[in-house]
């Protein structure tokens, strides 16, 4: 049996740590309590999250804010979802998000990417696959955003579900 409580592996709080790198980790098996919405990777505002491999924790891996850059990691067997996030100019690109929301959260909360409340989010050429809800999921209040060349297969929801928001653009992708 293995068992630990943390708030996060990885984190940056306001305006403190600011473009920060986080590359070439494994991080695994963070116990988040369940009241709080943190995640394995809480990043401060403008970090890059390059070539890791997250997995095994109990909500989600990565929380996204402003101008975070997610690139290149492997994300799977999370809790509610691989990653959350709201802010502007997020980047999440070639990542295999694959299979996420494994915990038993409620289907409308979790995704295998879930974005709230964002202002120029690109998603581009991700793997997201076999996540027990939505593959990528916008919800409320975004506005340029762009979905292009992922790959979306057999997730239990949408494979792309964009709501309660404008200005998508949703191309090449295979669904």
């Amino acid at each position: 049996i293995e068992a630990g409580i943390a708030p996060a592996a990885i984190a940056g709080y306001g305006d403190a740590q600011d473009r920060v790198t986080v590359k070439g980790f494994i991080i695994e098996k963070f116990v988040n309590l369940p009241e709080l919405l943190t995640a394995a990777i809480k990043p401060g505002k403008s970090w890059k999250i390059i070539g890791n491999e997250i997995r095994l924790n109990s909500r989600m891996d990565i929380q996204l804010l402003s101008r975070t850059q997610v690139v290149g990691n492997d994300i799977y067997h999370n809790g509610t979802a691989g990653l959350k996030g709201q802010g502007n100019h997020i980047l999440v690109k070639n990542n295999v998000i694959a299979p996420n929301t494994i915990g038993g959260f409620a289907f409308s909360f979790s995704a295998g990417a879930r974005f709230t409340s964002t202002d120029h989010l690109v998603v581009r050429g991700n793997r997201v696959k076999h996540n027990d809800g939505p593959g990528l999921k916008t919800d409320t209040d975004h506005i340029d955003v762009l979905f292009e060349r992922n790959r979306i297969i057999r997730n239990a929801g949408c494979g792309i579900e964009h709501e309660a928001s404008y200005d998508a653009v949703i191309r090449n992708n295979l669904v």
